[in-house]
């Protein structure tokens, strides 16, 4: 039987008043040559069942830098994946709000590797 698909989301406090916030899964994992070039533009790891330009985590990482932060995926095959980042200043953030429900693209994202 297969495990079912599972995505757990999370923030850890940092020292230094910095904070992760990181995305959890428990997919078929990403091998070390295909982490190093995930926050390149135009990469697409998976060409089948791609869709858009493969811009999106390269422009994560831009803003994200820019806010004197980083980011970064830790990753096994067979082991699922962490993408994360971090910002070095939490005051830099305001006021943090509560969301509510991801609704949008989830079943998506849950059923692209079905």
């Amino acid at each position: 039987m297969k495990n079912p698909k599972q995505i757990e989301l999370g923030v850890d406090a940092l020292p230094g008043s910095r904070l992760c916030f990181w995305v959890r899964d428990n997919g078929k994992g990403i091998g070390s040559l295909e982490q190093s070039h995930l926050f390149q533009p135009f990469t697409q790891l998976n060409q089948v069942h791609a869709r858009g330009y493969g811009l999106g985590l390269s422009i994560v990482r831009r803003i994200i830098e820019k806010l004197g932060g980083s980011v970064g995926v830790e990753s096994q095959p067979g082991q699922g994946s962490r993408f994360y980042f971090t910002l070095s200043d939490a005051s830099q953030l305001g006021e943090f709000h509560e969301a509510g429900p991801v609704e949008s693209g989830l079943g998506e994202l849950l059923e692209a590797d079905a």
